[in-house]
């Protein structure tokens, strides 16, 4: 029992020191290059993405020389964009009566 006790208390290192820890040259993670690659690929999805969604949406003819080069015809009028002011007046029928009071404007 003397001889257990003996064993027991002795304690016996399992591991040693093999060389000297030295400072790393570059940090591990985060690993910059691959994270600004990734990004960089990840913005220009979401750039196209965005571009394609914007094209897509709008949809018809926005301007008079977007119809001239897409139908290849002469442009014979244009309607004004009535978005900014009353389209619908309680009294009056909107585009109609712009038309009636200037017919000779764009």
């Amino acid at each position: 029992m003397q001889d257990f006790e003996a064993q027991a208390s002795l304690q016996v290192a399992d591991s040693r020191v093999v060389s000297a820890a030295l400072a790393q040259i570059e940090p591990s993670y985060p690993r910059k290059g691959l994270v600004l690659g990734i990004m960089a690929i990840v913005a220009f999805g979401a750039g196209v993405g965005g571009a394609l969604l914007r094209e897509f949406s709008i949809g018809g003819f926005t301007s008079e020389d977007q119809v001239s080069a897409v139908l290849n015809v002469p442009l014979a009028s244009v309607t004004p964009d009535q978005a900014g002011s009353e389209v619908e007046k309680p009294h009056g029928r909107g585009l109609s009566d712009t038309i009636i009071s200037a017919p000779l404007s764009v």
